[in-house]
C-alpha cells in the first residue's frame, strides 16, 4: 500500500521482493469474496487483534509496530 505513495512522490526506488502482511493475513483470516474470487482484506487493527496486539491506530509509529507484530506472527 505505502509503496504507491512513495512512487507517486517521485522517489526513485527499486523495490525488492515484497511480503504483503495484509495480503498474507487475508488468507489466514479466511474471508473469501465470491465477487473478487480472492480473500478479502481486513484492517490492520483486526489483524493485530487476531494476534493479541493492541495499539493506537493511524499513528505511523504504532501502525509500523503493529505491522511488525503481525508479520512476525505470520512467519512463525
Amino acid at each position: 500500500f505505502d509503496t504507491g505513495f512513495i512512487d507517486a512522490a517521485g522517489a526513485s526506488v527499486t523495490w525488492p521482493e515484497q511480503f504483503d502482511v495484509m495480503r498474507e493475513f487475508a488468507q489466514v483470516h479466511g474471508r473469501w469474496s465470491e465477487y473478487h474470487q480472492d480473500y478479502s482484506w481486513v484492517k490492520l487493527v483486526e489483524c493485530a487483534e487476531f494476534y493479541d496486539y493492541e495499539f493506537e491506530a493511524h499513528s505511523s509509529l504504532e501502525d509500523t509496530k503493529a505491522t511488525a507484530h503481525c508479520f512476525w506472527n505470520l512467519i512463525n
